[in-house]
């Protein structure tokens, strides 16, 4: 599911709907029971949300631990923009060699590469 607000920020009403989300979907998929950690972000106090979460457990992350931990996340950020790029880069050339795109200029290559194309690139990197 997608959701967003207007200023394009986490806010806790948007976090609580996701853990929400996240719990049915693991008592509905999974049945398994998962802890996520996170930081001391205002958006992630949902304490009235929390209180009815069976299958997730929110952990929050001691004060001031984000420039420790900060190192590890830009590498993992890093692998991910790369290995998602890299898919974006081989579809383009996918289509440029397609005869009936390779005419396309740059925005008609855009339409060519729609949002499932874009899940798919983030799953792979993922996955990687």
């Amino acid at each position: 599911r997608w959701t967003s607000n207007a200023k394009g920020w986490m806010n806790s009403g948007v976090f609580g709907k996701w853990l929400l989300d996240l719990n049915s979907h693991f008592r509905r998929t999974k049945g398994k029971r998962v802890i996520l950690l996170v930081d001391n972000c205002a958006a992630h106090k949902v304490a009235d949300v929390e209180d009815r979460l069976d299958m997730v457990r929110v952990v929050f992350l001691p004060p001031n631990t984000t420039s420790v931990i900060q190192p590890c996340d830009v590498g993992i950020i890093k692998s991910f923009k790369s290995t998602d790029r890299r898919s974006m880069l081989r579809k383009v050339g996918q289509l440029v060699e397609d005869p009936s795109v390779a005419k396309l200029n740059t925005a008609g290559l855009k339409k060519n590469i729609n949002m499932l194309h874009c899940l798919q690139f983030a799953k792979s990197a993922w996955d990687a």
